[in-house]
């Protein structure tokens, strides 16, 4: 990669989902900085934003710890010496443990980290090496105060916090609302509830899954998409059968038109039992989407209840069901929040705050590796 007077080396971990669209943010974002980087990374993810990107370089980070970091660790610092950035910015926990081990090979510029999601308290020996990670880094990016919390709830205190939410682009290339609902088959006078996630324990969908069944008592026609992927797809309709709403509920797979489908839904439902924060809560409020979320991790810092959304208790079937009715039945509420939470988004969440956020903090770092 060509020098730059700030160039980074982007490293992630195999991701998909709000942590994918952030790093693809950012790097557009980046771009129209004018600084350079190149992406670390698994295949999926640079085929998913490598174009955004100055330079590729496949890099394989497991799941889990394991032995194989090690050479990991011994190809990050590789394609460090190769590649010459200014910072290192790591996404994750796996992602940040493999450049503290490379810093360990080699020296490495200075570090900074994103922690995207709430880190769970009891996990002695993952935590222990959280903690080592991020004693690397010369800054931890929390996305929400919630996800800073976390650290400290697990005796983990970075040298340097900052907390930069998470923040979306205006959403392009939509449908039309009639349109999309004819591609799916969906009636206009259709009442329709939208979720979109990771089909994983921590997004809930089995309590949309069963918020809808409750919420099919007051309005029997309302459909509910599912957009999303995961290990957890079979035991999801085997689930919506057993409550007996599989006619209700429709599978969509992985989607890539996020948007069209906000555009043509009634609701979007946020029913996650632990989240840093949600990528899919501001797609809903950028979209203008009217929005019921659960009250886990870093949401209610996201929507603020009876302002831009309404937000109910995680893991209750029956609040999520009532909260959505509400807002299904009362129109003239739901347009009103949605409308509100669409001008939040623009206000707090904006994608050219979060990037020159990120750039102050790049920028410190270096300042900081120059003087120390």
């Amino acid at each position: 990669m060509q020098r730059n007077s700030l160039a980074v080396l982007q490293v992630a971990r195999p991701v998909g989902g709000g942590m994918l669209k952030h790093i693809a943010t950012l790097l557009r974002g980046l771009y129209q900085h004018g600084i350079a980087c190149a992406v670390a990374a698994p295949p999926e993810v640079l085929r998913a934003v490598g174009p955004l990107a100055m330079g590729v370089h496949s890099l394989s980070i497991e799941d889990r710890p394991s032995l194989r970091d090690i050479r990991s660790a011994a190809h990050l610092a590789a394609i460090v010496a190769r590649v010459r950035p200014r910072v290192v910015h790591a996404h994750g926990f796996r992602a940040a443990w493999v450049c503290a081990l490379a810093g360990v090979v080699s020296p490495l510029p200075p570090l900074v980290v994103t922690v995207h999601n709430l880190l769970p308290p009891s996990r002695r020996i993952s935590n222990a090496c959280v903690r080592t990670a991020l004693g690397h880094a010369h800054t931890v990016i929390c996305i929400t105060h919630a996800v800073a919390g976390s650290l400290a709830g697990a005796g983990i205190h970075p040298r340097s916090v900052a907390i930069i939410p998470n923040a979306v682009e205006p959403p392009t290339n939509v449908k039309p609302r009639q349109q999309m609902r004819a591609d799916l088959g969906l009636p206009e006078g259709i009442p329709v509830v939208l979720v979109v996630a990771r089909l994983v324990e921590a997004k809930g969908v089995d309590w949309a899954l069963k918020a809808h069944a409750v919420l099919r008592r007051s309005i029997p026609n309302a459909i509910l998409l599912l957009a999303g992927d995961g290990p957890d797809m079979r035991a999801l309709q085997a689930l919506a059968e057993r409550l007996g709403i599989s006619d209700a509920v429709r599978f969509l797979g992985a989607r890539q038109d996020v948007p069209s489908l906000m555009a043509c839904a009634d609701l979007c439902m946020v029913a996650s039992v632990s989240e840093g924060q949600s990528i899919v809560a501001l797609e809903a409020m950028a979209a203008g989407t009217p929005l019921v979320c659960t009250d886990a991790g870093g949401l209610p810092e996201t929507v603020i209840h009876n302002q831009t959304g309404l937000v109910v208790p995680a893991q209750n079937a029956t609040a999520l069901a009532s909260a959505a009715t509400a807002l299904l039945t009362n129109r003239e509420q739901a347009l009103s929040l949605a409308l509100t939470a669409k001008q939040e988004v623009a206000r707090t969440f904006d994608w050219r705050r979060m990037v020159a956020d990120t750039v102050a903090v790049y920028r410190a770092a270096i300042d900081r590796s120059n003087t120390s």
